[in-house]
C-alpha cells in the first residue's frame, strides 16, 4: 500500500483553500488567499474498521471537524492490515492516532510507536478500560469503547422457578437451568454461543485463573474444572444448548424457549429488540453467577493511541484525544456501536440522558459502575486472541457435551492456548 508523506499541514491546507478559490471564481481568475484558521493544525487518525466502527469514527469526525476545538481538522483514513502497515512508516509518514485492539498495542510499544503523555490519560478512566491496553506496567493506549459478557435472563420464567438473577451463585444456575428445562416443548434452560469469550466469561465468573504470573494459561485448576463441570452436566442433560450462530440462540430466547442467554453486551440492542418484538416477557441484564454471588465480569475493547512521530508529543493529537473521551463524544460512539463508556463521567452522563424505558442500557451502566469501584471485574488476556487458542477455547464448549471428561477438556484447551504463545 502507497503511504501519503505526512507535508506540513498548515501548507497543506492553504494550498487546499487556494485550489478551492481558483474552480470557484472560474478558469483563469486570480487566485485570492483564503483566510487562514486559528491553528490550522491537522490530525491524522488511522483505523482499519469496515463496520459499523468506521461509520461512527466518520461521525465522529464530521462532528469534531464542525466544532474544530482549538483549529484543529481531523482527518480519518482506513488501512488495512495497520499491525503491519504502520512498523514499516517513517516518523513522517505516521499518523497521530492510530485505532487499536488489546492484543495489537505490546506490539506497537515494542517497537516505540506508542507515544500517550501523561497528560492525555483522564483521572477518572475506568480500571479495566486500563487495564487492557497497559504493557509491562505502563498504559500505553487509552480506551475507546468497553464491552462485556453478561447473563440475558427471562425474569418472568426465572420468577416462576424461583431464580434471583442479582444474587444467584453457580449452584443456583446449576439447579435451575434443568428446572427450567422442558424438553416435550422445546424450552432450555441456558444458551450458549459457541464464541471463546462466553467460555472465558464464565471462567472468570467461576475464579478461574485465566492467566498465571507466568504469563501462561491456568485456567484448568480446580475452579475451572469445577465450573466446566457444571457446564458439563447441564448439556449432557440437554439442559445447556450450544448454538454456532448468535442469531439462533437471540430466536430461541426472544421466542420463550430459552430461559437465559449468555451474550456480548455489543448485542444488547438486538436481544432488546428481538424480546420487544414478541412482548411477551421481562427482559433482565445481570452478571453471571460465581461460586459465592456475582462472578466477576470479563471486559474487552478498542483503544486508541498517539503515534511516535516527526512531531514528538505534538500537542494538537492530544486535544483530540480529549475531545474523544469526552461525555458528548462518547456518547455517540455508543449510540452507534454499543461499546460502553470508558469514563466514570461518562457513565454519570449517560445515566442521566436515559429515558425511564431504557432499563437494559440503565442496567448495564450501572454494572460498569459497580465492578469498576468493586474490583469484581478481569479482562479477556491479550494472548488469548490468537487464531489457535480461540479455536481451542471453542472446542472446549464442543468436547463439553461429549464423553470427555470436563478437565481434560479444559487441559487440552490450556495446551493448545499455550503452544501459541512466545516463551
Amino acid at each position: 500500500m502507497n503511504i501519503r508523506p505526512k507535508f506540513n499541514r498548515n501548507d497543506a491546507r492553504i494550498l487546499g483553500c487556494w485550489l478551492l478559490l481558483g474552480l470557484l471564481s472560474g478558469c483563469g481568475a486570480p487566485l485570492m488567499p483564503g483566510p487562514t484558521p486559528a491553528s490550522g493544525e491537522i490530525v491524522v487518525l488511522w483505523h482499519g474498521f469496515t463496520d459499523a466502527r468506521q461509520e461512527a469514527l466518520l461521525a465522529l469526525g464530521d462532528r469534531f471537524n464542525a466544532e474544530r476545538p482549538a483549529g484543529i481538522t481531523l482527518v480519518i483514513e482506513y488501512h488495512a492490515d495497520l499491525p503491519a502497515l504502520l512498523p514499516t512508516t517513517s516518523p513522517d509518514q505516521r499518523p497521530d492516532l492510530v485505532i487499536a485492539m488489546p492484543n495489537e498495542v505490546p506490539g506497537y510499544a515494542a517497537q516505540g510507536l506508542t507515544a500517550l503523555a501523561p497528560a492525555d490519560i483522564p483521572a477518572d478512566l475506568l480500571p479495566m478500560g486500563r487495564a487492557l491496553f497497559t504493557v509491562k506496567g505502563t498504559l500505553q493506549a487509552l480506551p475507546l469503547g468497553l464491552a462485556t459478557y453478561v447473563l440475558y435472563t427471562n425474569d418472568n420464567w426465572l420468577r416462576d422457578i424461583g431464580y434471583t438473577p442479582a444474587t444467584a451463585v453457580l449452584e443456583d444456575l446449576r439447579l435451575s437451568t434443568c428446572r427450567a428445562t422442558d424438553l416435550a416443548s422445546g424450552q432450555v434452560g441456558l444458551g450458549l454461543p459457541s464464541q471463546p469469550g462466553v467460555l472465558l466469561a464464565l471462567l472468570a465468573a467461576g475464579e478461574a485463573s485465566l492467566i498465571g504470573e507466568d504469563g501462561y494459561y491456568h485456567f484448568d485448576d480446580p475452579a475451572g474444572t469445577r465450573l466446566s463441570a457444571i457446564i458439563k452436566e447441564g448439556m449432557r442433560a440437554a439442559c445447556i444448548r450450544t448454538f454456532a450462530l448468535p442469531a439462533e440462540g437471540v430466536t430461541q430466547f426472544s421466542d420463550s424457549a430459552m430461559a437465559m442467554l449468555i451474550e456480548s453486551s455489543l448485542n444488547r440492542r438486538e436481544i432488546e429488540a428481538a424480546v420487544a418484538a414478541k412482548s411477551n416477557f421481562t427482559l433482565g441484564v445481570t452478571r453471571l453467577p460465581g461460586p459465592t454471588g456475582p462472578g466477576a465480569m470479563l471486559w474487552y475493547g478498542v483503544g486508541i493511541f498517539a503515534t511516535q512521530t516527526a512531531e514528538p508529543q505534538h500537542p494538537a493529537a492530544g486535544v483530540v484525544l480529549d475531545w474523544l473521551l469526552q461525555a458528548e463524544a462518547q456518547a455517540l460512539w455508543t449510540a452507534k456501536t454499543q461499546y460502553l463508556p470508558v469514563r466514570a463521567g461518562g457513565i454519570a452522563a449517560q445515566l442521566a440522558a436515559l429515558p425511564a424505558e431504557a432499563n437494559i442500557e440503565r442496567a448495564l451502566l450501572e454494572l460498569t459502575r459497580e465492578v469498576a469501584a468493586n474490583g469484581a471485574w478481569t479482562i479477556w488476556p491479550p494472548q488469548a486472541y490468537g487464531a489457535t487458542c480461540r479455536a481451542a477455547l471453542v472446542q472446549v464448549l464442543t468436547a463439553l457435551n461429549t464423553e470427555l471428561p470436563a478437565h481434560e477438556a479444559l487441559q487440552e484447551a490450556v495446551a493448545g492456548c499455550n503452544r501459541e504463545l512466545t516463551p
